[in-house]
This record gives structure tokens, C-alpha cells and sequence, in this order.
């Protein structure tokens, strides 16, 4: 067969199902890239929720270290004085507490909306059940704009002491 005895017509057809072969590859190939962002995704939310939890499990590594200041972040005792030994540390912790806080906050918006809004209730009731939480926030205002609004948007009212908070599963003094 000679290039002379095709048609114009052929070479037109053949050129239509080579560029229907090249929407075809290309569509599989936006399809595969999407799937490949929606799995990073997924990866991405879930570093973040093991990070988020690997701080805040690092903070309960303090109640479970020192007990006896449980009380001052779950039973609305407040704090011993300034200058106190016990005074300090509870301070100390109450400040990594609003550090870590305030960094779970600033990452609410990449996790799943159930789990932004258990980290959001976390973070309120520590305020609502800590004096001691809520003084290092008040001394500190501007250090942790993120955890502030938070609380300011909850408008929340600080719990009176009323007895022993109830203690996770396994979790004595």
C-alpha cells in the first residue's frame, strides 16, 4: 500500500481515535492524581490527630507523674501561692498546658469536624475546671491568641470547687 493511496478521510479518523486514546489517558490520569491527594489527606489528618494526642498525652504524663496536682486542673482547687514550690510547678504545668492548647486550636481545622469539636470541648473544660489555667491565661493574654478566642467564643463561666472531679479509668492517687 502506498502513502499516496490513503485518504484524507482515513488519516482524519485515525488521527479522532488517537486523540480519543489521549482524553482517555489523560482523564485516568487526573483521576489518579486525585486519589493521590485525597490519600495524603487522610495521611495528613491522621499525623495530625497522633501528633495532637502525643502532646496532650505528654502533658497527662504530669497527673500521672505527680498526682497530687490533678486537683488543680480537674477539681477547680486553686493554686498554691506564688512562690510555693507546688505553686510554681502547678503554674508550670498550666503553661505547657496552654501551649500544647493552643497549638491543638491552631490545627482544629485539619482534622474531621467531630474530633475539631471534642479537641474545642477539651479545651474549655480544662479552662472551666482550672483556676490555675485561667490565671496563667489572664497574666498572659496575647501569648496564645488561638486558645483565647476559643475560650472567648465558648463564653464559659469558671466552675466553683465542688469536690473531686471523676478521674479516668484506672487513675488514683
Amino acid at each position: 500500500m502506498c502513502v499516496a493511496d490513503i485518504s484524507l478521510t482515513k488519516v482524519a479518523e485515525v488521527g479522532q481515535i488517537l486523540s480519543g486514546f489521549a482524553s482517555v489517558t489523560a482523564v485516568e490520569g487526573l483521576f489518579f492524581v486525585w486519589k493521590q491527594v485525597r490519600l495524603q489527606q487522610r495521611n495528613t489528618r491522621a499525623a495530625v490527630v497522633t501528633g495532637l494526642t502525643t502532646l496532650i498525652t505528654d502533658v497527662d504524663q504530669v497527673f500521672i507523674d505527680r498526682p497530687e496536682l490533678w486537683k488543680y486542673f480537674n477539681e477547680s482547687e486553686p493554686p498554691p501561692k506564688k512562690g510555693d514550690e507546688v505553686g510554681e510547678r502547678v503554674r508550670a504545668v498550666a503553661m505547657t498546658m496552654a501551649n500544647v492548647l493552643d497549638h491543638i486550636v491552631e490545627h482544629r481545622g485539619e482534622v474531621k469536624s467531630e474530633t475539631s469539636e471534642s479537641w474545642r470541648r477539651y479545651a474549655i473544660e480544662v479552662y472551666v475546671k482550672s483556676p490555675a489555667f485561667r490565671e496563667v491565661l489572664t497574666e498572659h493574654s496575647n501569648w496564645w491568641p488561638g486558645l483565647q478566642r476559643q475560650i472567648c467564643e465558648a463564653a464559659v463561666t469558671p466552675e466553683e470547687p465542688k469536690g473531686p472531679a471523676a478521674r479516668p479509668a484506672g487513675a488514683s492517687l
